[in-house]
């Protein structure tokens, strides 16, 4: 996939979100990582991963624009629910090691 733009994405609890329940134990999480591991296999997806302390998640994604990365985020089954909520900030990657 062509890069485009570059978007940070922060991923958050939402109002589904049950305090009491540890990340991967949270009702339709594995929706979210199915959707993820679809999104890698796309091109979209750069990294990402959950917050050590339970509070949500980043990623990187590359997508045409912000409307059309809306769009994609907004079938992502934890988004779909309410579990978790997302902001997105378009990034100017500065530095990015290179793969060996």
């Amino acid at each position: 996939m062509e890069r485009g733009v570059t978007f940070t994405v922060i991923y958050r609890r939402g109002a589904g979100w049950d305090a009491k329940v540890p990340f991967r134990d949270q009702p339709g999480i594995s929706g979210h990582a199915r959707f993820l591991s679809d999104q890698l296999a796309s091109g979209r997806l750069r990294l990402g991963g959950p917050f050590a302390d339970d509070t949500g998640g980043v990623a990187l994604y590359d997508a045409d624009d912000a409307s059309a990365l809306d769009a994609i985020l907004q079938t992502d089954p934890t988004i779909v629910s309410g579990l978790m909520d997302f902001e997105m900030h378009p990034t100017i990657v500065a530095l990015e090691r290179a793969e060996e």
